[in-house]
């Protein structure tokens, strides 16, 4: 979070950076079997953050805060899948 929270606050706007902290997120979610419930739960944090940003008349840090939504939601969702796959797996194994 804390790279996410650099980037979201102090870093511009770069494809670069959220394209490398979501595949991250993503191995060490995986590597440590983080649920992709979690990701999807933070995703929906930021998208509720949006409309605050917007408020305060903050578009940037809100469209930030939008695109690390969509990507965590994204995560969750391929995690979510990646989990049903591992647990199909281990059903067909057994």
């Amino acid at each position: 979070f804390l790279f996410i929270a650099i980037d979201t606050f102090l870093l511009k706007n770069n494809d670069f950076n959220f394209i490398t902290l979501t595949l991250l997120w993503l191995f060490l979610s995986y590597k440590f079997d983080f649920s992709g419930r979690l990701s999807a739960l933070i995703g929906l944090v930021f998208l509720l953050t949006c409309p605050f940003f917007i408020l305060t008349y903050n578009e940037l840090l809100a469209e930030k805060v939008s695109i690390w939504a969509y990507l965590f939601i994204i995560a969750g969702t391929v995690l979510i899948m990646l989990e049903e796959r591992r647990l199909h797996e281990k059903k067909e194994n057994n």
